[in-house]
């Protein structure tokens, strides 16, 4: 639990305060800036992989009603 505490700390500190990450580092005692930057890397996994399926689902959306525009059109002719 303590590590979980320290992890979402490290997050807080870079993301949402704007502090540095070696300032980071140097705060929480990580040996390196390997260390910290891992650390935030993961914490910033979930929130790309949903931008990611959010604009997948709007490109699916967008191609699907350009497909059925053009299936439309083909049944007119």
């Amino acid at each position: 639990m303590a590590k979980d505490l320290r992890s979402t700390f490290v997050s807080m500190l870079i993301s949402v305060l704007d502090v540095d990450p070696r300032t980071a580092q140097d705060i929480v005692g990580h040996s390196s800036i390997d260390v910290t930057s891992g650390i935030y890397a993961r914490s910033k996994e979930a929130p790309r992989r949903k931008a990611q399926e959010s604009y997948e689902a709007f490109i699916k959306r967008r191609c699907t009603g350009a497909l059925e525009i053009v299936a439309d059109e083909d049944g007119e002719r």
